[in-house]
């Protein structure tokens, strides 16, 4: 029979500091916002060949701008909050 060999949890927090929207120093831009993100996820190795990982992204669903493309006028937003799941079979 089968049995756990181990389960994690972890909490991760990312701190975006305010940044510049172009890369063009000469170029009159908007710079973009700091933004905080907590992410969570647990993780369940059942056996050596399968595993079990669930993930919570965005917990705070906080609508933030990512980054934006080579001029300013194409902004990012980041992904809102989602839950995905992850099945891993080894062989």
């Amino acid at each position: 029979m089968a049995q756990a060999s181990y389960a994690q949890d972890v909490l991760a927090v990312n701190y975006v500091g305010g940044r510049q929207a172009s890369l063009d120093p000469d170029e009159l831009v908007p710079r973009l916002g700091d933004y905080v993100r907590a992410d969570a996820f647990v993780q369940w190795e059942y056996s050596r060949h399968l595993e079990f990982q669930i993930r919570f992204e965005n917990l705070a669903d906080e609508f933030f701008i990512q980054g934006s493309q080579s001029d300013a006028l194409r902004l990012t937003p980041g992904a809102p909050f989602a839950v995905r799941g992850e099945i891993q079979i080894t062989f």
